[in-house]
């Protein structure tokens, strides 16, 4: 899971998710398991 990936690799995943048009923080939030607070400050 994406949780378990070294940080440096997991922030670049969820920078490139959060480029993608239509993804909101929440949809990526309950998608991977991981808070919006991680996935904002990626």
């Amino acid at each position: 899971m994406l949780s378990q990936v070294e940080r440096s690799r997991r922030d670049e995943i969820l920078r490139n998710l959060r480029q993608v048009d239509g993804i909101s923080i929440r949809q990526i939030e309950r998608v991977t398991g991981i808070g919006r607070n991680v996935i904002a400050n990626a």
